[in-house]
């Protein structure tokens, strides 16, 4: 299952905590793989996390790399859970290596990860622009914590049609993560709207 998005959605927080959840606390065999191995820090952050949880990592460089890794963790886990560098979308700088390496991992499931504190805008033209590259499974929302207005859940269900899989709020690893199921994106939309009510009302 691979993950992307745009920068500060929370892709590699999820990551490990989807690893934490099902390694931890089911004993399924994970191992996670991260593409990121450009930018400074990234891969070893993951690497740190998948130590704490006792996870092994692997580090892909390139779509062969990754491909050739991949066949062999495989044959030995569970589950695979790839971790992808931020991209704004088709066209931004490294954006052709990430999909090379994603069409050559043939991952069953990709998952766009966005952040519940994005705006509209930047909310449609990420999922334009991704879905208009690779096939999307469903969407997981980070940060729930720190939004005040969860309209975003429903903009995206109405507007693109994708499922939702997971809910992120709160920096805890593995936990701060549930199931986006129907009854649950309901309370967490409704409940907002009316502690905004009383605000909107008196402006």
């Amino acid at each position: 299952v691979a993950f992307i998005g745009p920068s500060g959605a929370g892709k590699t927080s999820t990551v490990a905590k989807l690893a934490g959840r099902y390694g931890l606390g089911r004993d399924a065999r994970v191992v996670l793989v991260t593409l990121d191995t450009q930018r400074i820090g990234a891969a070893g952050q993951l690497q740190a996390l998948g130590d704490l949880m006792q996870v092994p990592v692997i580090a892909a460089r390139g779509a062969a790399d990754a491909a050739a890794k991949l066949r062999v963790a495989r044959l030995n886990c569970d589950l695979v859970l790839i971790d992808t560098p931020a991209f704004g979308g088709t066209g931004s700088p490294g954006w052709d290596h990430v999909l090379d390496a994603l069409i050559g991992l043939e991952p069953d499931e990709i998952h766009l990860v966005l952040a519940a504190t994005t705006k509209a805008s930047d909310v449609r033209r990420s999922v334009e622009q991704f879905t208009a590259a690779l096939p999307l499974a469903a969407v997981v929302v980070t940060k729930i914590d720190e939004s005040a207005d969860l309209g975003l859940l429903v903009n995206i269900a109405w507007r693109h049609h994708l499922p939702f899989s997971f809910l992120g709020g709160g920096p805890e690893i593995p936990g701060d993560l549930e199931l986006a199921t129907p009854q649950r994106l309901v309370q967490l939309a409704w409940t907002r709207r009316l502690d905004l009510a009383p605000q909107e009302a008196h402006a």
